[in-house]
């Protein structure tokens, strides 16, 4: 049985609190979920597929360690400590990787285009996208399976950019957009944390009143009152997430 670590611990090594996620409007928030969630830029769903898309149920993961530095125990810690800043996210790392549902490579750079070959995209490329990267599959917006490839030789920093930016997507905010400053679903940022503006999408997306499957008018419908809510929540001390 693994170990789960504190809250505040898990917390403290993934926020970085620059205070964004309490400076941005209501309605702000709603337009960068919008343009996150209910986007796409790797999934087996159409571009134009403007609808909710998370897990279901539990979320099932897998670590594949192919890389010659060691990074399992790190992954390890942030998925774990997964559920402590997304409430209603429930998470378990499952030794038999049939029993899972979202599967993680932790590799060096030289077997990056390989993998993203052989366990994504099931062809030859010309050249693999990105420096890391996710993919998930869905129906009716319920995914199904997520396959993250991070790369943990070029640095902390960029280890842990990939290792926090590729799982949340796996978990449904596909989308990268430039509007969302201060944040990890922007291509054009720096950041290797998660931010208080990300922990706030991640929060809202999984709040039971958001169906897998809805589409934007649908959704708009619940949103004011789960931002609102979520809003106030997440105003208070690290790791006081319920």
């Amino acid at each position: 049985m693994r170990a789960l670590i504190s809250a505040a611990t898990a917390t403290l090594w993934l926020l970085s609190l620059s205070g964004t996620g309490n400076s941005l409007t209501a309605e702000e928030i709603i337009e960068d979920f919008r343009k996150v969630v209910l986007g796409a830029e790797a999934s087996s769903l159409p571009r134009n597929s403007a609808i909710v898309r998370k897990f279901a149920g539990p979320v099932r993961f897998y670590l594949h360690n192919r890389s010659s530095l060691d990074r399992q125990a790190e992954a390890e810690r942030f998925i774990l400590a997964l559920p402590t800043i997304i409430r209603g996210l429930d998470v378990q790392i499952v030794e038999d990787r049939d029993r899972a549902n979202f599967h993680l490579y932790i590799a060096d750079r030289q077997d990056y285009r390989g993998l993203v070959e052989a366990e994504i995209y099931k062809r030859k490329l010309d050249r693999a996208p990105g420096r890391c990267f996710v993919a998930a599959v869905a129906k009716s917006g319920r995914i199904q399976r997520s396959t993250a490839i991070i790369i943990s030789d070029e640095g902390e920093s960029v280890f842990k950019r990939c290792l926090i930016e590729e799982v949340l997507q796996g978990l449904g905010p596909l989308n990268d957009a430039s509007s969302a400053e201060d944040s990890l679903f922007n291509d054009r940022s720096t950041i290797d944390r998660l931010t208080e503006h990300d922990r706030l999408l991640l929060n809202i997306l999984y709040d039971p009143r958001l169906k897998p499957g809805m589409r934007w008018r649908q959704a708009r419908r619940v949103l004011p009152d789960v931002v609102a809510e979520a809003m106030a929540r997440l105003s208070g001390p690290i790791g006081a997430t319920d």
